[in-house]
């Protein structure tokens, strides 16, 4: 039995999979420090930073809110 053939198409498989989890941990890592860079350029601590991004958000749903009832008003 040749079983090189179903080696060489595993090992192709297993390079695909780990070239994928590399480039999603790289971008992960590039997010991650994103997010350090600017803090330490705006000079905030991770609880300002984590403040300033749950105001964000709640703002950003808020907003969200908002348009979505005069959406409904004006369809009605």
């Amino acid at each position: 039995m040749n079983s090189t053939p179903k080696l060489a198409d595993a090992a192709v498989t297993v390079r695909a999979e780990d070239r994928a989890a590399i480039g999603e941990a790289r971008e992960a890592l590039a997010r991650m420090l994103g997010r350090a860079e600017g803090m330490i350029k705006k000079g905030r601590s991770t609880e300002e930073q984590d403040w300033w991004t749950t105001w964000a958000a709640v703002g950003g749903v808020l907003l969200g809110a908002l348009l979505a009832l005069i959406g409904v008003a004006v369809w009605s």
